[in-house]
């Protein structure tokens, strides 16, 4: 789809446009919408594992060994467990996600009230482009279940969407701008080449990079700001470490709780029904009445 010509001379559609003010490729200008997979050449389905208590004592023996295996069994709790996803939840609705901004680092004796006006305006365009009641709940949802959310972002003219990569083939290994940076497994694709048209054109431009030095070049750092990280132990870069896996083990124990409470009951509901007191032909009880 062609996006509608802006006016000559119009400023309101100038003052819209954000692309100037983030440097914005010419290559973003028609995208539309974000596609996030193909339904009739899905090659990737999701995989799961049952975890248990033991499981969860040997990967926080060594987070960084099994930083991967971590990430998957608190994604699975997640799902799983209603008490660590109203946890997670309760945490992210605490911020309203409400924003102030006012002008910084201005003389009022020295400054010019259009231009001030004009990057006013311009940075509420930006803002109110980026949705962030819609987007940043999700991002601080994976912030806190997973610890690091990896993002690359596409834009147009009047829109900015935060699109996530996939967290077992990134990794942070610079800061750019004070904001962790993300480098990128491009073996990733080796097997999801047909995923490639659902990143941006950086994406497959540093494939083909991999692809003629895949023996020496497998981590590729992606572009900053276009792509980023945030994540909750910042004073921990090395590795991704759940901010709330120090519960897994107690909703296992309510998991553990739960059955056997249930087991109790049938037991007490099977003697209840099924199982009866001997008695002598006289009246008196067959068994004495401790055994009973």
């Amino acid at each position: 789809m062609k996006q509608e010509p802006k006016r000559p001379g119009s400023e309101k559609n100038k003052d819209a446009d954000i692309s100037k003010y983030i440097r914005v490729s010419d290559k973003f200008a028609v995208l539309n919408r974000l596609i996030t997979r193909d339904l009739n050449r899905n090659i990737t389905t999701p995989t799961f594992a049952l975890y248990n208590k033991a499981d969860i004592a040997r990967y926080l023996s060594n987070p960084y060994k099994y930083e991967k295996q971590l990430r998957r069994a608190v994604i699975y709790i997640y799902g799983a467990s209603p008490h660590f996803r109203r946890l997670i939840q309760y945490f992210v609705g605490l911020s309203d996600l409400a924003y102030i901004v006012e002008p910084y680092r201005i003389d009022p004796k020295k400054a010019n009230t259009r231009i001030v006006n004009n990057n006013y305006r311009r940075v509420l365009n930006i803002l109110s482009a980026m949705n962030i009641k819609t987007q940043l709940p999700k991002i601080l949802t994976v912030c806190l279940r997973e610890d690091v959310f990896y993002g690359t972002v596409w834009m147009t003219n009047d829109n900015i969407t935060i699109q996530q990569l996939p967290s077992d083939y990134c990794q942070i290994s610079s800061i750019v701008g004070n904001v962790p940076n993300v480098t990128f497994d491009f073996s990733y694709f080796s097997t999801r080449e047909s995923l490639l048209e659902f990143y941006p054109p950086e994406f497959r431009r540093k494939y083909e990079i991999f692809k003629k030095e895949k023996h020496r070049t497998r981590w590729i750092e992606l572009d900053a700001p276009y792509s980023f990280a945030i994540k909750c132990n910042t004073d921990i870069l090395d590795y991704a470490i759940p901010p709330f896996i120090g519960v897994l083990r107690e909703i296992y124990d309510l998991e553990d709780y739960r059955q056997l409470k249930l087991a109790k009951t049938a037991l007490e509901n099977y003697a209840m029904i099924a199982m009866k007191i001997p008695m002598e032909d006289d009246g008196s009880w067959g068994i004495d009445l401790d055994k009973a």
